[in-house]
């Protein structure tokens, strides 16, 4: 009567969705064999199982494509705090730094050049 399916659902929203709607479209298949087979009360069945279950699967459907738009919605928007916390952070490392470079300039520059030559060292021995 059904379709042989994989007893392991992809447990993602696309896969869920594209099941829900194969077990409509099953379900709308009894209702026209029913028919298709002259029992007046059969058809009847099978129609009102599809008339009756069609919806609620397409309620399933509609919510599992809500519940992916809100995780993208969410993920953008955790992404773009991220990005923005990151750039102030960034400025106060930078307007620190540049303030204490004008406090002590010949210390700045001592670093600067003990840091170039320990690194240059570094790429002689390699």
């Amino acid at each position: 009567m059904f379709q042989p399916r994989s007893r392991d659902f992809d447990p993602h929203i696309t896969a869920i969705v594209k099941h829900l709607r194969a077990i409509e479209k099953e379900l709308a298949e009894i209702g026209g064999k029913a028919a298709a087979q002259g029992s007046p009360g059969g058809a009847a069945i099978g129609y009102r199982t599809v008339a009756a279950f069609g919806p609620v699967l397409g309620e399933f459907a509609d919510r599992f494509r809500q519940a992916r738009r809100a995780a993208r919605d969410g993920a953008a928007n955790l992404g773009s705090d991220a990005f923005e916390a990151a750039t102030r952070a960034g400025s106060r490392a930078l307007a620190s730094l540049a303030n204490r470079t004008r406090q002590r300039p010949v210390l700045t520059l001592g670093l600067a050049v003990g840091a170039g030559i320990l690194l240059a060292a570094a790429f002689r021995r390699s």
